[in-house]
C-alpha cells in the first residue's frame, strides 16, 4: 500500500522561519495545525503548497 503523503494534487502547510524567508520547519496537511505552530514561533510564516 502506498503511503498517504505521496498523493498528488493533496495541499501541504508548511512553517518556514524568519517570516517566510528561511528553511521550512514544519509540514503538516492540517492547515489549523501548521497555524498554531506558526504562532509558537515568533518571526515565522505559514505557508501552502501544491503536492
Amino acid at each position: 500500500m502506498e503511503c498517504a503523503c505521496n498523493q498528488r494534487g493533496k495541499q501541504q502547510f508548511e512553517v518556514v522561519m524568519e517570516a517566510g524567508r528561511g528553511h521550512v520547519d514544519f509540514t503538516s496537511g492540517s492547515k489549523p495545525t501548521a497555524t498554531t505552530v506558526t504562532a509558537r514561533y515568533p518571526g515565522s510564516a505559514s505557508a501552502s503548497r501544491q503536492r
